[in-house]
C-alpha cells in the first residue's frame, strides 16, 4: 500500500490528519491478532495503545511510516514485548558499518556494494507504486 498523500495546511506544510478509525477497528475487532502491518496508517499514539492493549497475543507490529504516531513511555514498554517491532522511523536499509581500514566498497565480483543497495532501493519504490512492470523491458 502506498503511503497516504499528504494534505496541505494553510502556511504551506504538509498536515497529515489524524484518523483513528483503522487502528481501533482492529483493536475492537481482532484480539487473537497475531501479525500486523499498518505502515503508513494515519492514527496516533491513541491508535497504537488500544491496539496493544487490546491485541495482546501480537508477535509481529509493523508501523513504518505512522508519522502521527509519537511512541509515548507507557507504549514503548508494550512495543518491547512483541518480537518483531518495526517503528514509524525504522529503516530497514540502514548503512552497515565496517570495522576493516582497507576499502570495503568494492565487492569480489567488481560490483560496488553502494549501487547494489541504490538499485536495491529504487526497485522497492518502483514496486510499491506499481510501476516497476511497466519499467522492464
Amino acid at each position: 500500500m502506498p503511503p497516504p498523500e499528504p494534505e496541505w495546511s494553510l502556511d504551506g506544510t504538509a498536515d497529515a490528519k489524524v484518523d483513528e478509525s483503522e487502528a481501533l477497528a482492529v483493536a475492537n475487532t481482532m484480539p487473537k491478532l497475531e501479525y500486523l502491518e499498518l505502515a503508513y496508517g494515519r492514527f496516533s499514539d491513541r491508535g497504537l495503545d488500544a491496539i496493544l492493549t487490546s491485541c495482546c497475543h501480537l508477535h509481529v507490529l509493523d508501523i513504518r511510516g505512522c508519522w502521527k504516531v509519537d511512541i509515548t513511555e507507557g507504549i514503548e514498554r508494550k512495543c518491547h514485548l512483541i518480537q518483531s517491532f518495526k517503528s514509524p522511523w525504522y529503516d530497514e536499509y540502514e548503512p552497515v558499518c565496517s570495522d576493516h581500514e582497507e576499502d570495503d566498497d568494492e565487492d569480489v565480483d567488481g560490483v560496488d556494494d553502494a549501487e547494489l543497495v541504490d538499485v536495491a532501493l529504487l526497485m522497492n519504490q518502483m514496486m510499491r507504486l506499481g510501476s516497476f512492470d511497466q519499467a522492464l523491458f
